[in-house]
């Protein structure tokens, strides 16, 4: 399999990857802040299927399949629960994600 092509991708997915998953995870934070939430919610373990929940609606919608868009594909439902799944890890969790494929590259 020629990697050529899906490196010259990985800049580009992982900008996209951080840019929303800054999107979430700042949005969601107004709502997981929210003194209703907090006070009828919290602590039911909540946030993490929320956070996913919101994360595939964006990746099904616009739609965003960040494996599709490494290997040049067709978007998939796989793809995009895959995508979620990223999103709705957070910045900082992609973030160290990039940092540790970077070191392991470099």
């Amino acid at each position: 399999m020629e990697f050529g092509p899906i490196l010259e991708n990985v800049a580009s997915v992982f900008a996209l990857l951080i840019t929303l998953s800054v999107i979430v995870e700042r949005g969601l934070a107004t709502l997981f802040g929210w003194k209703y939430y907090v006070k009828l919610l919290g602590g039911k373990g909540l946030k993490v299927p929320v956070a996913f929940g919101v994360s595939f609606l964006i990746a099904n919608q616009v739609p965003v399949d960040l494996v599709a868009m490494l290997f040049n594909g067709e978007t998939s439902v796989l793809g995009q629960v895959l995508t979620a799944g990223l999103l709705s890890g957070g910045s900082k969790k992609v973030a160290e994600t990039f940092g540790d494929i970077k070191a392991a590259v470099g």
